[in-house]
């Protein structure tokens, strides 16, 4: 079996061994679930919180894994003090009595029902190593939404005993909940006291508890010991820089800090570095740039490359890019490729070593083969940064890629658990123990390097990958992958183009060649089936040579699919008989699979939330205009902004008149935009064409760096061009507000501690 466990926002799995009497047990179903004893079966019913060990029907759900961790952290001692204190807290936070309910740490009981913990009546009970804040957070949970709400009549019965799952959800909802810290004489969050920053209104929840900022002050005193803080003298001050630092370095929620990089964003401040405000914030931003790069996704919680500069387009959510003009945002493509490619190129030597070192292990106990493959090309890169991933290149995550080659799955799945342990895993895809609808199936480890680069790990096992290259199935690949991604296989027209097609071709024959031996030597296919599939392929090989296109329509698809189903159909033959006779390799692969759809339905539950505030209907734009001389910064920048909303739709116009110092007025507005072509009364785009003939008719040569409001109001770069005729300007800035509405931004240098 394996368990899950969760570092920052990369999911991990690690092997654990689970005992035998857990794995065949019977009555193991749903999460948290729980047992009553026969003598109370009228007066009482038991909440449980689930063991990881369920039903085969069932999902691991990935609110179970930090229960089955193998470190001690968490455990509370029985009658400690830390345990008082957290049923007091509780009790004041949601103003119900706790006192009375009595709590057994190390009990047999919960194990008779396959539990971790479970409340009957004020009785909790836990497990041997169980009695985990957690744990006791999530049976408080259960006892104070019973106080409000009345005890629950049960919904299952399991081994003669009468349980409840409906009311999981309450509990969970209280278990996640930040519990309020004492401070001083009276208790509060700790992000309350941190309000009268005014950003305190969102919870840092790695570091939502009291028990964790000494952790914090006591590395920054070993940094500093004249520092000497301490929680009841400091906490106030070290917050509030925290929730501040939030908002004014861009930190995309206080989730994404872990205690480390609380230590290091909080270290100028206490080591008293620098001597203005201007200098410790570039510090900070350096703490935090390598934090957000070790854990870098996007607003859809996508994962991204770490190590992404300012200017990146993949800085900008999907709506912003898909706003930025093609040319704009080709170049901002281009350009983030560049940065890609040579930050692949830096973490290739980190990852190669890495993947030597592992395979000396899995050599030794498997003989698994290795490889290091030579960085994904430009051209794929291009490709699947426009048709896969809304113009983003960072979710390219396989630029640096290598493979390991086993011969069974029980192999495979134990150079897995090798694999695992040597790298920070990001993602898991998997295709073995599954149907797949061209035959192929393989497993993929998507790794978090140091540099914050990924890379992805192929592991494959041997009698796929030699009908994948000996049988033709690589060729039969690419024409289904360029068909289910929506565009044709172009063949260059030159001496390259022709190998290409020239190797497709040749691959192709191979397949027809499978076709003939399957046909000849199993049921599978019968000759005439075979000889309809050759017929096909011919006629894909008629239209394949130097300078060709091929299209490939729906059905023809299909049918290339059942080709390829075809090709590996013996070499799945034999995984499937492994995995049926290798019963620890069948549950490595079957826990692992109910653990990526779980993984997978999270995601789309969170995606669900993260857009539906921008499928509702959007206003006139105007409310979201900055005011005329505001303030507003990215990093360590600051603008100005000057506001020409009262020139309505010419708006374009007299934002880049007055940042070049032009007198433009309203009439010569409208004289200019008819005299470039423009015959309608919407506001302006900021296109190429449109752009280059205003800036020419004000005279001027000009690079604009164009901004935009993320979802926050905050600006955020979205790419620069150089425009127009005339005399050369210095670069000038604009910002797209909302919907065409534009303002000019003019650039404030920072001085002293008046940067702010």
């Amino acid at each position: 079996m394996l368990s899950f466990t969760q570092k920052g926002n990369d999911q991990e799995i690690n092997p654990s061994a689970q005992s035998q009497e857990a794995v065949q047990k019977k009555d193991n179903v749903g999460s948290k679930q729980g047992q009553k004893p026969a003598i109370q079966a009228k007066q009482q019913t038991i909440q449980a919180k689930q063991l990881p060990i369920q039903a085969k029907h069932k999902p691991i759900q990935a609110k179970q894994s930090p229960i089955q961790r193998n470190s001690s952290k968490g455990v509370v001692q029985r009658n400690s003090p830390q345990g008082d204190d957290l049923k007091q807290r509780m009790s004041a936070q949601y103003k119900v009595d706790l006192s009375e309910y009595k709590e057994h740490p190390n009990s047999s009981f919960p194990g008779t029902v396959g539990a971790d913990a479970t409340i009957q009546g004020k009785n909790i009970h836990y497990g041997p190593g169980k009695f985990t804040e957690e744990n006791r957070k999530h049976e408080f949970g259960h006892a104070i939404d019973n106080a409000k709400n009345g005890t629950p009549k049960g919904d299952k019965v399991i081994n003669g005993k009468n349980i409840d799952t409906t009311r999981e959800a309450a509990a969970d909802k209280i278990m996640n909940t930040p519990v309020q810290a004492k401070v001083g004489e009276g208790e509060q969050t700790i992000q309350q006291k941190a309000a009268h920053s005014g950003d305190g209104n969102q919870p840092l929840q790695t570091l939502s508890r009291i028990g964790d900022m000494p952790k914090v002050f006591e590395a920054l005193n070993k940094k500093n010991p004249k520092a000497n803080l301490t929680v009841d003298k400091d906490l106030e001050k070290y917050w509030g820089l925290l929730v501040k630092h939030q908002h004014t370095h861009n930190i995309a929620n206080m989730e994404a800090i872990s205690v480390d990089d609380a230590v290091n964003i909080l270290t100028p401040t206490a080591m008293q570095e620098g001597r203005s405000l201007a200098v410790r914030s570039k510090r900070v931003d350096q703490s935090i740039k390598r934090s957000q790069s070790l854990n870098r996704r996007d607003e859809s919680n996508n994962i991204q490359n770490g190590g992404i500069e300012q200017g990146d387009i993949s800085l900008l959510n999907t709506e912003q890019r898909g706003r930025v003009n093609t040319l704009v945002r080709n170049q901002m493509i281009d350009e983030s490729i560049d940065s890609m490619l040579q930050r692949a190129d830096a973490s290739l030597k980190e990852f190669s070593d890495k993947m030597e070192a592992a395979s000396k292990k899995i050599q030794t106990k498997l003989a698994g083969d290795y490889q290091v493959a030579g960085l994904k090309g430009r051209d794929r890169i291009k490709q699947k940064t426009d048709l896969k991933y809304n113009y983003d290149p960072n979710r390219v995550i396989d630029v640096v890629r290598g493979t390991f080659t086993f011969k069974t799955a029980q192999d495979l799945a134990d150079g897995a658990k090798i694999l695992i342990g040597d790298f920070k895993i990001a993602q898991q895809k998997n295709d073995i123990g599954r149907q797949s609808d061209t035959g192929y199936r393989d497993m993929k480890l998507n790794v978090r390097l140091s540099t914050g680069f990924m890379g992805e790990i192929q592991l494959q096992l041997k009698a796929l990958n030699d009908a994948k290259t000996a049988g033709g199935g690589h060729a039969l690949y690419k024409l289904i992958r360029d068909a289910s991604e929506g565009r044709d296989t172009v063949f260059d027209n030159d001496e390259k183009g022709h190998e290409k097609a020239e190797d497709m071709k040749t691959k192709l024959d191979q397949v027809k060649a499978t076709l003939d031996q399957k046909a000849q030597s199993d049921d599978a296919i019968t000759q005439e089936q075979a000889n309809e599939y050759k017929t096909f392929l011919d006629r894909k090989k008629g239209e394949i040579g130097k300078g060709a296109t091929v299209k490939v329509s729906a059905d023809e698809l299909e049918t290339l699919k059942a080709i390829s189903r075809q090709v590996y159909e013996n070499a799945n033959k034999q995984v499937d008989s492994d995995l049926k006779n290798q019963g620890v390799a069948r549950e490595f692969f079957t826990t692992l699979n109910q653990h990526i759809d779980d993984q997978k339905a999270r995601k789309a539950e969170k995606s669900v939330k993260i857009n539906a505030p921008k499928n509702v209907k959007k206003g006139s734009g105007y409310k979201r205009w900055f005011g005329n001389g505001d303030r507003v910064g990215y990093g360590n920048r600051r603008f100005r902004v000057t506001d020409v909303s009262g020139h309505g739709n010419n708006c374009l116009i007299h934002a880049i008149a007055e940042a070049l110092g032009v007198h433009y007025s309203e009439a010569g507005a409208q004289i200019l935009r008819r005299g470039i072509g423009i015959n309608h009364n919407n506001f302006l785009e900021n296109n190429n064409d449109i752009v280059n003939n205003i800036t020419t008719n004000l005279g001027h040569r000009v690079r604009i760096n164009w901004w935009t409001q993320d979802g926050n109001g905050n600006i955020t770069p979205a790419g620069h061009a150089t425009y127009g005729n005339g005399a050369a300007h210095a670069p000038i800035n604009i910002v797209n507000v909302s919907d065409n509405h534009f303002q000019t931004l003019n650039e404030i240098q920072l001085a002293n501690n008046n940067a702010n």
